[in-house]
């Protein structure tokens, strides 16, 4: 995969004409995949992460309340109407786990360097596009990194115990992501970049781990990308699911 040119995404992130990570690792399950939206509750959490830690956005914080009540109620109509007129809302025992692995976050090191000080002298959510080229064909590739730092990208990552993440960057393929982020921040910064995970537990005790993955994927990649761009000459059907074909499955 060949880099032509990298430019700043200012506004529109998401409307942008390029694919990303996560339509990739969507479209390796089936083009019809990578059209499904949806949010579970562990992706708002993380949201709310993220925003709360990297861009300090404000949110209306909300005890829980039985809605059977009458205060439930009207706090209920609260959050709605708040809701309505775009305002950011979480519940308090949300809210106190964020503020409880942002203070351990603070605590961490990253190749020497204090996440605290990493934090106040980084990019926050620089959208990029990459103009990219495979097999003479152009494709575009957008990427929105948590953290640049130096030679670092940082990516906060939610789960529900830290020791499980190994598996997690298996099944979601952090690896992909890994190295798109790395191969297109390293071409841009003109030095090769370390991208490290900062994985947030949201169940107690609430902890902290880095993680650095070691893979090889640069073909993996590659295979992936050349599906992609099959289905696009062959009309970008996104209703497509399975290949009506029989598929073997090794095991050793």
């Amino acid at each position: 995969m060949k880099i032509n040119k990298i430019s700043e995404i200012t506004e529109d992130y998401f409307n942008q004409p390029a694919i990303s990570y996560s339509f990739l690792k969507s479209f390796s399950q089936s083009p019809a995949h990578a059209f499904i939206s949806y949010e579970t509750q562990a992706m708002s959490f993380g949201t709310a992460l993220h925003d709360i830690i990297l861009e300090k956005k404000e949110y209306y914080v909300y005890e829980k309340l039985d809605g059977r009540s009458k205060e439930g109620k009207e706090q209920k109509s609260v959050i709605e109407q708040k809701q309505a007129n775009g305002e950011l809302i979480l519940p308090k025992e949300d809210y106190d786990i964020i503020k409880t692995l942002e203070s351990e976050l603070m605590t961490r090191d990253i190749a020497g360097e204090s996440f605290d000080k990493i934090l106040e002298n980084s990019a926050i959510e620089q959208g990029l596009l990459a103009e990219c080229e495979l097999d003479g064909e152009e494709f575009n590739i957008r990427i929105k990194p948590d953290i640049i730092y130096r030679d670092k990208i940082i990516d906060l990552k939610t789960i529900g115990n830290c020791n499980e993440f190994k598996w997690n960057a298996k099944k979601f393929k952090y690896h992909w992501q890994d190295y798109l982020y790395s191969k297109i921040v390293s071409e841009l910064s003109g030095q090769e970049m370390s991208f490290y995970f900062a994985v947030c537990e949201k169940n107690q005790p609430n902890g902290v781990k880095i993680f650095c993955l070691e893979y090889e994927i640069e073909k993996e990649i590659e295979i992936i990308i050349r599906k992609y761009l099959e289905w696009r000459r062959w009309g970008e059907d996104k209703t497509e699911k399975y290949k009506n074909q029989v598929e073997y499955i090794y095991i050793y």
